[in-house]
């Protein structure tokens, strides 16, 4: 009996050994091998290759193994791909970004380069202009007292001797001398009318291009936004309308519908602080800004007489500025002109976009100006432009973020 049992024992135990251990460890590497699968990491070890069998079981094994390390290489490759993939990814990424940052230094650099050549002829044409008109604005005031004491020496004379000689008669009759001695003080208060309208545009000029101011310091906004429009003061006129008269019709005769001989300026200025920063550079912001709300007009043929209804209002730009919270300040420079599409609003500030023809603009302007703003003044610069409302430019700085 003791040797049936010790046999049966023995006998359980080579099969424990032969067929339920490999089986076992079978079913534990499929589970393993699954649950690296779907974790994507392999961590567990192939255990079923160390029982070493050496019959069918061992050759299933042996089969499952091999697959499995195939299946493994596979998936790894794949990751590789993968991986290879996203860093293929991240350096064109990091490329387009380099490029992009390159992109704005080039335009920061023609934009330096471009405010230095136009401050640096600016300041020159300022100076050969002020040289000789303040000469002549200087010799104004002796040239009109000059001119009236000869004009009280000819009335003392002619009152001692109303009858001149014919001669004289007849050259008083022919240079008009009573005209002269009327017209000659009003032509004299008008030169100098002039004489300080171009002195005030050298003064404009000197402190637009602010060549002796390129390093951060604290102005008035206004002056600059005053020293701006005074530049762009030729560029706000526009011709008369011409008559049309309906042919055979005399009486039924009419005239286009008017329109502004220049678009309005309208000015809503608030107090504001000194303002810490590029003075030369902001002015350029706002001249960028303005020349665009300029052009918004014309190009669209808002100023054209014959596209404009009689009740319209007249082309107007309103500038605008405030405190915008604590510690910033605001310039708004808004147009009654066609709105933006939505469209371009959202391409507006790159470098190089423009909607005008090749040829007639660079789209560098609102670029430049955004630079200006955002960049090196580490302020906002908005648009906002629906139809029915005035298209307005938001410039957004801050007041001392710059010291």
């Amino acid at each position: 009996l003791d040797f049936s049992v010790l046999s049966l024992g023995t006998v359980l135990n080579l099969g424990v050994t032969t067929v339920l251990r490999p089986v076992l460890y079978l079913q534990g590497d499929l589970l393993s091998a699954i649950d690296d699968l779907q974790s994507f990491s392999r961590q567990n070890a192939f255990r079923s290759k160390a029982l070493k069998c050496e019959d069918e079981l061992g050759d299933v094994i042996d089969t499952f193994g091999f697959l499995y390390e195939k299946i493994w290489q596979a998936f790894t490759a794949q990751e590789n791909a993968i991986r290879a993939e996203q860093q293929e990814r991240e350096r064109a990424n990091q490329l387009h970004d380099s490029i992009t940052l390159l992109h704005h230094e080039q335009t920061q650099l023609v934009q330096s380069e471009k405010m230095l050549g136009l401050s640096q002829l600016v300041a020159g044409v300022a100076h050969e202009i002020n040289n000789p008109i303040t000469f002549i604005h200087g010799n104004l005031s002796h040239l009109t007292t000059y001119t009236e004491d000869l004009l009280s020496l000819v009335e003392l004379y002619g009152h001692h001797y109303p009858e001149p000689v014919d001669k004289i008669a007849n050259e008083i009759a022919e240079i008009d001398f009573d005209f002269i001695q009327e017209d000659l003080p009003k032509l004299l208060a008008s030169i100098h009318e002039g004489s300080e309208r171009v002195r005030d545009i050298v003064l404009s000029l000197r402190n637009f291009s602010r060549l002796d101011e390129s390093d951060v310091k604290s102005v008035d906004i206004h002056e600059g936004l005053e020293n701006t429009l005074s530049m762009l003061s030729h560029q706000l006129i526009i011709e008369d309308a011409e008559e049309e008269t309906k042919e055979n019709d005399r009486e039924a005769a009419h005239t286009k519908a008017p329109v502004c001989r220049r678009i309005n300026i309208v000015r809503d200025y608030s107090s504001l602080p000194l303002v810490e920063c590029y003075a030369g550079l902001l002015n350029q912001a706002f001249m960028n800004i303005l020349v665009n709300a300029i052009d918004s007009f014309k190009s669209a043929g808002a100023l054209d007489n014959d596209k404009r209804d009689p009740d319209d209002e007249c082309a107007r730009i309103t500038v605008r500025t405030g405190l915008a919270g604590d510690g910033w300040v605001e310039v708004a420079i808004a147009n009654n002109g066609p709105p933006i599409s939505a469209n371009v609003q959202k391409r507006m500030l790159e470098p190089f976009f423009t909607t005008k023809p090749v040829g007639e603009a660079k789209g560098m302007g609102l670029a430049i100006a955004y630079q200006i703003v955002a960049v090196k003044h580490k302020g906002k610069l908005s648009c906002f432009s629906e139809a029915g409302t005035d298209t307005e430019f938001i410039i957004q700085i801050p007041i001392a973020a710059l010291a």
